[in-house]
């Protein structure tokens, strides 16, 4: 009896399993069912976006007044504007749909007016012309003061005008499916990039809103855009492209830079970190340039493209290996996402992502990170290193002249806090048996400028490892500071380089009309480009750094007269 009953149970078991498993099978398979249908559905929104109108209707020359004049009388002015698209060759130009104006790049070189291929987009009836002589002003000027001029366009029965300015940068536009409801999550969406001097870009894409809440809180948005191919089988996959010259990658960074009021901090951080590295052997040796961005038909102002961080290349540049070494970055908790992190803000005063990691787990990056994190504790926390543990375990985590080359620099480039306590990123790679840690700075939009709100100019000393290192004077980093110091100081930082550097930035940016456009679309009056603040607070920084590289920090055995 018993053995009959325990057989039903095993029975009736075995057939609650069998129906839960043929449950997940259906779940699994609505699942498979509802992606299919929405890898379907995305496929056909970014055909649809990308399926645009040739523009195929050329530009007549300048017409003679009277002609303009018998087309107002005996036409009737449009609804709508009759032209929404135009192209330069195979550039798309931008347009701005509230002041119907259109943006054609011709780069900062241009002599004398080169010759124009403008084609616009309509029905077969649609006719365009010049209604203003372009050429009866210095292309040059006409780039820089942001000239408009004037194109008619007309059917047989109805007129309208367009404007078109001619910009020195770049230009990028975007059209997504729903932009008020751009978010966190990619969207479908049409890229396109025109310069003078590179291949036109015109690709599918996908976009979403990047950086944390501080940024959003601009109208003026950032955006992480994926460039997308289509596949032998129909689907759309990232696709890597080069853009202006920058090595091939498919996801790429428009940074708006909204809270910076002069826009370009981060770019000209990034500048300063190449030119720290002329040979490219930093670590996150990141391009950076400056474009103007429309998306959906609306001028969004000066932006600066950048390539992402590749946390396995940077190992790689490194010398390292994905199956022991790892990156993390520095973040503050509000900007904590879906990467594996730990808030160390009670021994660090920071949050550690794990950004690459062998397996992709907190464990292992505590793990690979855990040398770090004891030597970064603060002096403040119970956990804080007697000298006679810290000194060995930082000599052994650095290398003296890599990390005294980053300190140096977020000194040089007066980066306060945020990017002690926020944006930085560590590379660790594994070295006879411990790790060796790497550091890069990243969105630098608050450097260039006095660190702390007092009338008293001073380093940002919260580093804990290179600050104590040489403090201490331990590990050959007072000797590297020396010499990297003034190696720099002869070169890229001395008064005359900064000048020249910065004024060069400015005028290329004003040369371009751009940063005119920017504030007159941010701030309500254009404003020309002033870099004066930036040059002054640099070259009086130096002096601030020159006085602990001198004097607290001296190597042992060199003499005042050397200094």
């Amino acid at each position: 009896m018993r053995k009959r009953m325990a057989t039903v149970r095993i029975a009736a078991a075995l057939a609650v399993f069998a129906a839960l498993v043929a449950l997940a099978s259906r779940h699994q398979a609505n699942l498979n069912v509802v992606d299919r249908e929405a890898d379907a559905a995305e496929t056909q929104e970014i055909l649809r976006l990308n399926d645009v109108q040739a523009a195929s209707v050329p530009v007549q020359p300048l017409m003679a007044i009277e002609d303009t004049w018998d087309i107002e009388d005996t036409h009737e002015p449009a609804d709508v504007p009759l032209v929404t698209r135009m192209r330069q060759g195979e550039s798309e130009l931008g347009y701005d749909a509230q002041t119907q104006t259109f943006y054609c790049t011709l780069g900062m070189d241009q002599e004398e007016w080169p010759q124009l291929d403008l084609k616009a987009a309509g029905d077969e009836t649609v006719q365009v012309a010049w209604a203003d002589d372009y050429a009866w002003d210095e292309v040059k000027s006409a780039i820089r003061e942001g000239n408009v001029y004037r194109l008619l366009a007309w059917t047989d029965s109805a007129y309208s005008y367009v404007n078109i300015v001619f910009t020195g940068l770049p230009l990028v536009t975007m059209h997504v499916t729903d932009y008020d409801g751009l978010g966190d999550e990619y969207m479908p969406a049409r890229f396109t990039m025109s310069s003078w001097d590179y291949p036109a870009v015109d690709l599918p894409a996908k976009t979403h809103l990047r950086s944390g809440g501080y940024s959003k809180r601009f109208d003026k948005w950032s955006y992480r855009v994926e460039l997308q191919r289509r596949t032998n089988k129909g689907r759309f996959a990232a696709n890597k492209v080069s853009l202006l010259g920058i090595e091939p990658d498919s996801d790429w960074l428009l940074i708006s830079n909204a809270s910076d009021d002069v826009v370009i901090r981060n770019h000209l951080g990034f500048e300063l970190w190449n030119r720290w590295y002329p040979e490219g052997d930093g670590v996150c040796m990141l391009q950076s340039r400056l474009v103007e961005v429309f998306v959906q038909d609306q001028y969004m102002g000066l932006y600066q493209l950048l390539q992402p961080v590749r946390p396995a290349k940077e190992i790689a540049r490194l010398g390292g290996s994905l199956s022991t070494d790892g990156v993390a970055r520095i973040i503050k908790r509000k900007n904590i996402g879906k990467r594996p992190v730990e808030n160390l803000s009670k021994r660090c005063e920071f949050v550690l992502e794990m950004r690459q990691v062998p397996d992709g787990t907190l464990e292992t990056g505590l793990q690979i990170f855990d040398a770090l994190i004891r030597l970064q504790t603060m002096r403040k926390s119970d956990l804080y290193m007697s000298n006679e543990d810290f000194i060995p375990l930082a000599i052994e985590s650095s290398e003296p002249k890599s990390l005294m080359n980053y300190y140096l620099f977020t000194q040089a480039a007066g980066l306060p806090y945020d990017n002690v306590f926020n944006n930085v990123y560590i590379t660790a790679i594994r070295r006879d048996g411990h790790y060796v840690y790497y550091f890069s700075p990243w969105d630098m939009d608050m450097g260039f400028k006095q660190l702390f709100r007092s009338d008293r100019d001073d380093l940002n000393l919260w580093l804990v490892l290179p600050t104590r290192m040489l403090d201490l004077g331990v590990g050959g980093v007072r000797e590297a500071a020396w010499e990297i110091w003034h190696e720099k100081r002869a070169g890229i930082l001395s008064d005359d380089a900064i000048y020249e550097w910065m004024m060069g930035v400015e005028e290329y940016v004003n040369a371009s009309g751009a940063f005119l456009r920017e504030t007159e679309k941010w701030r309500g009056e254009p404003e020309t480009l002033n870099l004066e603040g930036l040059r002054y607070f640099m070259t009086e920084h130096m002096k601030t750094i020159e006085a602990f590289v001198e004097d607290p920090w001296r190597p042992e055995g060199v003499p005042e007269e050397e200094i």
